[in-house]
């Protein structure tokens, strides 16, 4: 099944997860049994998240070492490090795997219509590595509210994924640099922990 997960990936990363017929996938898969995809998936939604959670997981135990590594050098006061171990990954992925570039598309159309992932998208074990990062955060930052962090990192968390499916649009792989790793991190850290009124947000 994981091929014709990847065929769903490069065809909903190029089309769009809703324009890709089922039968479209089980066809370019060279399955003979065309009920193949509603056996084992159940639906679309079943099909995005089980596609998505299969590279949540690679992604995130990446996630997981760097903020591992963040902890053992003893940077836990540091929003910056923490921001830039939880981003890095994403970009890891683009850079290294073919798949990346189509999940960060699929991931972005994903994340303005949470349905297309059905009732399992919320599965917590896949984005732990995101929640301890924010965890960290709201730590090294006592003077900002909890609920401030978790709203600034979810705002922080959307624009990497937006910024990456639109960089990726309109200039490609190339596009995804160092540099913009960094800038999106330094935004992070400034829009994070800056303001003097975190504590009227709501």
């Amino acid at each position: 099944m994981n091929l014709l997960l990847a065929i769903a990936e490069r065809l909903f990363a190029e089309n769009g997860v809703e324009a890709v017929s089922l039968s479209r996938i089980v066809d370019e898969g060279g399955q003979r049994n065309r009920s193949a995809l509603h056996y084992h998936f159940g639906s679309r939604a079943g099909l995005v998240s089980q596609l998505l959670h299969m590279r949540l997981r690679h992604i995130n135990a990446i996630r997981h070492q760097y903020l591992d590594r963040i902890e053992q050098k003893g940077q836990l006061g540091d929003v910056r490090a923490i921001l830039l171990a939880a981003t890095r990954p994403i970009f890891e992925i683009v850079q290294k795997e073919a798949w990346g570039v189509y999940y960060v598309q699929v991931l972005a159309q994903t994340t303005l219509s949470p349905a297309l992932r059905g009732s399992d998208a919320t599965d917590p074990s896949v984005w732990d590595g995101l929640s301890r990062a924010c965890e960290l955060i709201d730590k090294a930052l006592p003077g900002v509210p909890t609920a401030a962090v978790n709203r600034r990192f979810a705002l922080y968390t959307d624009t990497v994924i937006f910024s990456l499916a639109r960089v990726l649009r309109e200039a490609g792989k190339e596009g995804v640099t160092t540099t913009l790793l960094n800038q999106l991190v330094d935004f992070g850290t400034a829009g994070i922990a800056g303001g003097a009124n975190a504590s009227a947000e709501h």
